[in-house]
């Protein structure tokens, strides 16, 4: 299987996501639906190299599962209509893909965040946010509507 390839420029990409946010032409919708799933498959490559090196390194964990999605369409969409202080293009979106390890407690998570980092990564860690010793408070609202339905 080939993997795809960003086929067009981050201007293209950009203003695709423009057009896709604002749903207002019709005729510019598909090439736009086309340039966005291009950009969505050209991160496929890389989200299953880190899905593969996170399965490798979870291999001894008891019960580890590890997970990968590239975000939806809808989800896009949504992102890129939020209004916030200062609108987000596609091409800033961080989290297009996405994978995870779920393990089965909390010590497991702290080993393995510590292996992970003192592993021979080729990657250097930029930002890291610890949601078990800070937790967002989307998550915490999420987790007591969770338990209250």
């Amino acid at each position: 299987m080939a993997w795809a390839v960003p086929g067009y420029s981050i201007e293209e990409v950009n203003r695709a996501g423009a057009v896709f946010a604002s749903l207002h032409d019709d005729d510019e919708l598909e090439r736009a639906l086309a340039i966005i799933n291009n950009w969505r498959a050209s991160h496929y490559f890389p989200l299953n190299t880190f899905a593969t090196t996170l399965s490798r390194k979870a291999e001894h964990f008891t019960k580890a599962v590890v997970s990968q999605r590239v975000k939806r369409l809808r989800a896009i969409q949504h992102k890129l209509q939020k209004h916030t202080k200062r609108p987000i293009t596609l091409s800033e979106m961080q989290d297009i893909g996405g994978c995870r390890v779920v393990l089965g407690n909390i010590s497991q998570v702290e080993k393995f965040v510590k292996e992970y980092e003192h592993s021979d990564l080729k990657h250097k860690l930029i930002r890291q946010d610890n949601y078990i010793a800070i937790p967002r408070e989307a998550v915490i609202e999420e987790s007591i509507l969770f338990m209250i339905t």
